[in-house]
């Protein structure tokens, strides 16, 4: 059975399918269906928290950026990385042993105190339009 999958959107999605039968007992079978369309870059976790800083400190996290079958090779310069949080924050993708999975490493270190920060990062493949940017939500308290 093949179904075009076109017009949803990525993710999780279910739905029922029905089959009409020639039973008179039966004349219906209601068929739950699930689907998962992957994106063809993924970023897990969807979002980045450097939990609670203060002055002079720094924190490091990691995400890791997925890309499904049949969307060709990748390096890590195949990412461009952008954000709105200012010279606090670094990005940078490191390659794993995997191909088809990389690092995104974020560095952030406050150069004031302003409570909580939230901006975002936006992780795109270069030189690709058809292959949508990813945003991810970005929160660090800073001290």
């Amino acid at each position: 059975m093949q179904g075009d999958t076109s017009a949803l959107p990525f993710g999780h999605t279910r739905d029922t399918l029905v089959v009409q039968t020639a039973c008179r007992e039966k004349p219906q079978i209601v068929v739950p269906v699930a689907v998962y369309l992957q994106r063809p870059v993924e970023v897990s976790p969807h979002r980045l928290f450097f939990g609670k800083l203060g002055l002079g400190e720094s924190a490091r996290v990691e995400a890791e950026i997925t890309v499904a079958p049949g969307y060709g090779t990748f390096s890590e310069r195949s990412f461009a990385l952008s954000h709105n949080l200012g010279d606090e924050m670094q990005l940078s993708v490191l390659p794993t042993k995997n191909a088809a999975s990389f690092v995104l490493v974020g560095r952030y270190a406050p150069q004031k105190a302003r409570g909580l920060v939230e901006g975002k990062v936006e992780v795109r493949v270069e030189g690709d339009s058809v292959i949508p940017p990813i945003e991810l939500p970005v929160s660090v308290w800073t001290k």
